[in-house]
């Protein structure tokens, strides 16, 4: 039986092999299964797996006595009982264990996609190359043309990248006191940026007498212990004209560091064009039309470009895919902990018959059988789901250590899951105890 199982699972995953690939996006090589060590690997395992399923019913039945043996009648002993009921709980601390942290890598992700960065990632497209255009301000003032663009603005890399930023060990003044060899990141930008991105200004000077100076983040302030009066700061002896509010610029992987912008009012230049649409544009026809004048200015240049939404959703490509991979293994393993159960509930049910058939012949009623065949079968489940809620707890726990920000641990989803397990264990004993309390008892007895 193993051996055919081998052989029918062997043909599943040909057949599934591509879809998996496809819906997980992973590029795994099926050839590397057609390999003779994994094979004889395969093989060995299903031997050792042959033997291993064999060799205790082999020893159960030669201890029993041949003439129950003959009548198919075996002994009810308490170390038979605990060792099924110890693998039935066994499979539900695996099954439950997963069901749990499957709900809070969904409940992450779903975290992950929909935070606010601090800036308009829904309405913002990159554009790659932008400094072959040649004429690069009269780009920007033909799309504004277009209504369904609100701004424009150019740069060399904005957000999305873990090291973004130019960087440097620089010098900060503050109130006559001198931080030498600061690590500092920062960016130059011009006087579209804020408007064209969605960054919040928390506080700032006039910016349109201002022609250099820096404008640094929230956690710079509290950094550089800035927060008295930001404004009386020097940085590299350019003065601090402004603050901005927290902003995530890479990853939620990443706790937000100290950044700085350069604001340069009229700089004209940068690798990338960031555009932001009106929420009401249709964004199809509008990526159509700057396609087209993008043709007009660079010829030569493909039109190159990532939705901010997509650039910071292809950031979590890992977590999707433990998602996806999870759930499987979730399903998988409530299906194999389901037959388990299922299995022990047809074993305690036939060694019931007599006493079932017994029962309703002194007129026990149908409910007070269920009660007595699914009471037992039903705690396995239930202690299975206990011991699995500091499992699951600590799986979730270590795998949130990989985020510098991550939704809570809350026991509302414990709770989901414990009602998941019930739901799913009486579905799986009901109907067969049903069945067996239906039975008719003469017949049961007649037999018996």
């Amino acid at each position: 039986m193993c051996f055919a199982a081998l052989i029918l699972s062997r043909i599943l995953v040909e057949f599934l092999f591509e879809i998996f690939n496809k819906a997980n996006d992973f590029s795994l090589n099926y050839k590397l299964l057609n390999k003779f060590s994994v094979i004889l690997t395969t093989i060995l395992i299903a031997s050792f797996i042959g033997v291993i399923c064999g060799f205790f019913p082999a020893l159960i039945m030669t201890r029993e006595n041949v003439i129950n043996n003959l009548k198919n009648k075996f002994s009810k002993g308490k170390s038979a009982g605990y060792y099924r009921q110890s693998l039935v709980v066994f499979q539900f601390v695996v099954s439950s264990s997963l069901i749990i942290f499957t709900l809070f890598v969904i409940k992450q992700t779903k975290y992950l996609n929909s935070t606010d960065l601090g800036f308009d990632k829904a309405n913002c497209i990159e554009v790659r190359g932008s400094y072959k255009l040649g004429n690069m301000q009269a780009f920007r003032e033909d799309i504004l043309k277009n209504p369904n663009i609100e701004d424009c603005t150019y740069i060399n890399s904005f957000l999305g990248y873990n090291n973004d930023g130019n960087k440097a060990f620089v010098s900060i003044e503050h109130k006559g006191n001198t931080m030498s060899d600061v690590p500092f990141r920062w960016r130059n930008i011009d006087k579209h940026f804020f408007n064209a991105t969605g960054v919040k200004v928390k506080e700032c000077l006039d910016l349109s007498t201002i022609t250099n100076g820096w404008i640094i983040n929230e956690s710079a302030v509290k950094r550089y212990g800035l927060s008295d009066d930001p404004f009386e700061s020097k940085i590299m002896g350019i003065p601090v004209i402004g603050v901005v509010k927290d902003f995530h610029y890479t990853s939620l992987h990443n706790s937000i560091e100290p950044f700085a912008f350069k604001y340069i009012p009229d700089q004209c230049n940068g690798g990338f064009a960031i555009i932001r649409f009106n929420p009401m544009a249709d964004r199809a026809e509008t990526i159509n039309f700057l396609r087209s004048e993008w043709k007009t200015f660079a010829p030569n240049v493909p039109f190159e470009y990532q939705g901010y939404s997509d650039k910071f959703s292809h950031m979590y490509k890992k977590e999707k895919q433990l998602k996806n991979l999870i759930i499987i293994f979730s399903i998988i393993a409530i299906v194999i902990a389901c037959l388990g159960l299922f299995s022990w509930s047809l074993f305690s049910i036939a060694h019931k018959i007599k006493e079932i058939g017994i029962r309703r012949v002194n007129g026990a009623k149908v409910n007070e059988i269920l009660k007595l065949l699914n009471v037992k079968l039903l705690s396995a489940s239930i202690i299975g789901f206990v011991i699995s809620c500091p499992i699951g707890f600590f799986l979730v726990r270590n795998w949130f250590q990989e985020f510098a920000y991550r939704t809570s641990i809350s026991w509302d989803l414990f709770i989901l899951s414990g009602v998941v397990v019930l739901i799913i264990s009486i579905i799986t004993v009901t109907w067969q105890s049903w069945m067996a309390a239906n039975r008719n008892p003469v017949q049961t007895l007649k037999y018996e």
